[in-house]
């Protein structure tokens, strides 16, 4: 692109979860969080304004009560920065932003729960098509009579496509500039793994532009050796019969 006015990161999608003795076990996909970071800081030298930046995170439990840390207000556990979750999380990648400049209080989260509660809110109260319902839940519902039923499933079975869709959607949604439609763009970058594959993130981009989502995106995947292989930039396809 010729200009990177209109840019939002996700920078990873990291895994969390609380070990039998009370620690934060942590998957972190580092390698990815520094792709994520150092366009951050590329396009900040090219603009002289940081993007908006974000990172996911799977996890087991209950993301609010065990990850972030005490004495936050509502609305910041709506939406929290890195630098307020648990410090055993936020020094894993604090190094890593520092090395660039970024401030862990400029990474935006996206946590597993919130995605699946507006995926849940999306299939009761939006006008999707059963074709479009199948993606996003994992029960295999044929026809709209049978949708209200289903709702009630859905804390359990939002697919993996849907969760990664919820995120794409949160991190682009981020204040970074004038939404213009197609001229905005969502980099994606992550590392192959069990909750992160390219099949996977794949869906979660066809399945993102279905539901609404109006930007490009571009799906970027880590290597071990830190080697990035980037795929083209994804327009959105207007489908106004779904919303």
């Amino acid at each position: 692109m010729s200009t990177f006015a209109n840019t939002s990161i996700l920078a990873g999608n990291s895994r969390l979860n609380i070990a039998n003795d009370g620690t934060v076990e942590i998957d972190a996909q580092l390698r990815a969080f520094e792709a994520g970071i150092r366009l951050a800081d590329h396009i900040r030298n090219l603009t002289g304004t940081l993007p908006a930046v974000s990172i996911a995170f799977d996890h087991k439990g209950v993301f609010r009560k065990q990850f972030l840390r005490d004495g936050l207000t509502n609305r910041q556990k709506r939406n929290p920065k890195l630098s307020q979750l648990r410090n055993c999380i936020v020094e894993v990648f604090e190094g890593v932003a520092a090395m660039y400049n970024v401030s862990v209080s400029d990474v935006f989260v996206i946590h597993e729960d919130s995605a699946k509660f507006h995926a849940a809110h999306l299939v009761e109260h939006a006008n999707l098509q059963p074709d479009i319902i199948r993606r996003v839940t994992k029960e295999q519902i044929v026809d709209s009579a049978s949708i209200t039923s289903s709702c009630s499933l859905l804390s359990g079975g939002i697919s993996c496509a849907a969760i990664t869709t919820e995120y794409f959607r949160k991190a682009f949604q981020r204040p970074c500039g004038q939404d213009d439609g197609t001229s905005s763009l969502l980099e994606v970058f992550f590392e192959e793994s069990p909750w992160s594959t390219i099949s996977v993130y794949s869906r979660g981009l066809q399945l993102a532009h279905l539901v609404g989502i109006n930007c490009a995106m571009r799906l970027n995947m880590v290597a071990e050796d830190g080697g990035i292989r980037s795929g083209m930039a994804i327009q959105p396809v207007t489908r106004p019969d779904i919303l």
